[in-house]
């Protein structure tokens, strides 16, 4: 879970703290404003990395003090990380004679980076060639979203065997 934002209100408090008349530590102003240490220091950093100092400006409002300390998110929701290779084309591939999934892992990872590691590629392709169209990483067991499971054997202690 991510953690909580400070609000406006602290970040200038901790501005001001910081580099104001009183010119406090980390500590002095984690304590102060009932914060962890290291959250200071990570709001420092942004600080330090948006270029700001005490006083702000008078034309920064919040929403543009917000914008120059987080930004945008890097990612938007929905978007995968890494680049998916193209499920079907690799289960047709895997049925070609002399091909192996480590080939076509080698193929896809190309030398570049921001793809599947080969294990997270082996647990992915096993996952689509089922035919099932949940994504990569569900918690759902391969068992229970494909079609073509195997069917549980009959015990045999249930078979009735004649009499001696």
């Amino acid at each position: 879970m991510p953690k909580k934002r400070l609000t406006m209100r602290r970040i200038r408090e901790l501005l001001r703290l910081k580099y104001g008349d009183s010119k406090l530590s980390d500590r002095a102003i984690a304590m102060q404003l009932g914060v962890a240490r290291s959250t200071v220091q990570d709001y420092l950093a942004r600080i330090a990395a948006a270029r700001l100092s005490w006083p702000l400006p008078e034309e920064l409002c919040d929403e543009a003090l917000d914008r120059r300390l987080f930004g945008r998110p890097s990612t938007q929701t929905g978007l995968r990380r890494r680049v998916e290779p193209d499920w079907a084309k690799l289960a047709r591939e895997l049925k070609r004679p002399g091909v192996t999934l480590q080939i076509l892992w080698e193929e896809y990872q190309g030398g570049q980076p921001g793809h599947y590691g080969y294990s997270r590629y082996v647990i992915c392709s096993a996952s689509s060639s089922c035919g099932s169209r949940r994504p990569c990483g569900s918690t759902m067991s391969r068992a229970t979203s494909c079609s073509s499971t195997i069917p549980a054997r009959r015990s045999t202690s249930s078979i009735r065997r004649p009499a001696r």
